[in-house]
């Protein structure tokens, strides 16, 4: 019945403007755009006034006279109250008198006046007003259901993300962090990728000491950094942890480590792997308070227990003076590099982790470990249905990536019988 009395290009009576004001002050979105006179005052005394700036953001103000005789309803547009101009209505026929809105310099003033447009400051009518926006109002000004309509449509309109493991992409996503694919209806498909599992409890330090055992020292921990502090005890004071890496398996391994203190000769990183090897190489001649980052990568010939880091003293002093010696670590980090080549990792030149040196390895860990671990879709392989927008070759169960250069034996260049890259025995 609202939508038939509000159309377009109609002229309408007295009683059907009355009709269409009531319906707008019966709606429960215009509560809000009551006009308040001051902080949650909403009703306004005869001779009150307010200002004019207060009410420039609305197109037009409906007003409502509450007097012993009844209610009164009124329309007028803020824009068109300049100084000289006023809108008034008639409130009472006996003695007559009108409820006035004009405007008085930087001000709105509310006034009963009588026909002689004398105020009558005696006269008892109270007024309340709202205003109406009809443009420059977007979706977040609106309600709709205890909420606004900017939220109910970002409900309806903002994609949700359906997480999805398909095991042929996974040997194609190098590191990890979360993919998104947009398929050819629009919708968008997130892919979680294989993250890199760090191989240590507590590499940050964020939980205190949590996961490491002392060597003949005692630890706290501030705002992230490990500090080491010798008993005294021996010439060498530092941390463990236990670990578990399987002889034949490759390590990649970055400490950040400083001494604050004058008197320790070198900081050594050793693995318990039948009897002490080095997993990383010492560091001697420390500067002090100078941070020194140390990376490497590490192959256990036999299995690994414990990962030690420890300060050794100089020479020069005694184990009792050692106590006053310090040693800070920011973080330790360990990743399973065959696990990496397993999974196909590439770098960010797009070459298999299998294809490069160690020290190729390294470099890229070293990136990677500063910067973040990025995730890179090469291909989209599939036997299933074609979820995504894209092209997909059907592989046999036995296909894979070869490694072998040729290996299709097809490319004879000069002709001499024997395959490129091959050579008889």
């Amino acid at each position: 019945e609202l939508n038939n009395r509000y159309t377009k290009a109609q002229t309408y009576s007295n009683a059907e403007i009355e009709q269409r004001i009531t319906d707008l002050l019966g709606l429960a979105n215009l509560q809000d755009t009551a006009i308040e006179k001051s902080a949650g005052v909403f009703t306004f005394n005869n001779g009150d006034s307010l200002l004019a700036s207060s009410l420039s953001q609305y197109n037009w103000v409906i007003t409502r006279f509450y007097t012993a005789d009844g209610v009164r309803y009124n329309l007028f547009k803020p824009s068109e109250a300049t100084s000289g101009n006023r809108n008034i209505v008639q409130i009472v026929r006996s003695p007559v008198r009108y409820a006035e809105i004009k405007r008085d310099n930087d001000n709105i003033l509310f006034r009963v006046v009588d026909g002689s447009d004398v105020f009558d400051s005696d006269y008892v009518c109270t007024m309340k007003m709202w205003g109406i926006k009809l443009d420059g109002i977007d979706a977040s000004d609106i309600s709709y259901n205890n909420e606004t309509v900017e939220s109910a449509l970002d409900s309806l309109l903002v994609p949700a993300y359906i997480t999805a493991t398909h095991e042929a992409l996974q040997t194609e996503i190098t590191a990890t962090n979360a993919f998104e694919i947009n398929d050819e209806t629009g919708d968008v498909i997130k892919i979680t990728g294989n993250e890199p599992t760090q191989l240590l409890t507590n590499p940050n330090f964020d939980n205190g000491t949590t996961g490491w055992t002392t060597s003949h020292s005692s630890l706290s921990v501030s705002n992230g950094i490990l500090t080491i502090t010798p008993l005294g005890t021996t010439y060498y004071a530092g941390i463990s942890q236990v670990i578990d890496w399987a002889a034949g398996e490759e390590f990649y391994n970055k400490v950040r480590v400083r001494v604050t203190t004058p008197n320790i000769e070198k900081i050594d990183f050793n693995v318990s792997a039948d009897g002490n090897k080095p997993y990383l190489p010492p560091i001697y001649n420390l500067v002090q308070n100078q941070w020194y980052e140390v990376s490497g990568i590490y192959t256990s010939n036999v299995q690994g227990t414990q990962l030690k880091i420890h300060g050794v003293k100089k020479t020069t002093i005694t184990n009792e003076q050692f106590v006053d010696e310090r040693m800070e670590i920011d973080y330790v980090m360990s990743y399973n590099i065959t696990d990496f080549k397993k999974a196909g990792v590439k770098n960010d030149d797009g070459i298999l982790f299998a294809n490069l040196t160690n020290e190729e390895i390294k470099s890229q860990l070293d990136i990677w470990v500063e910067n973040g671990f990025p995730t890179v879709v090469e291909k989209l392989v599939s036997k299933s249905d074609n979820l995504f927008n894209a092209k997909f070759n059907t592989l046999s169960s036995l296909d894979s990536e070869n490694l072998v250069t040729n290996g299709d034996l097809l490319i004879d260049s000069n002709s001499d019988g024997i395959p490129d890259g091959f050579s008889y025995i």
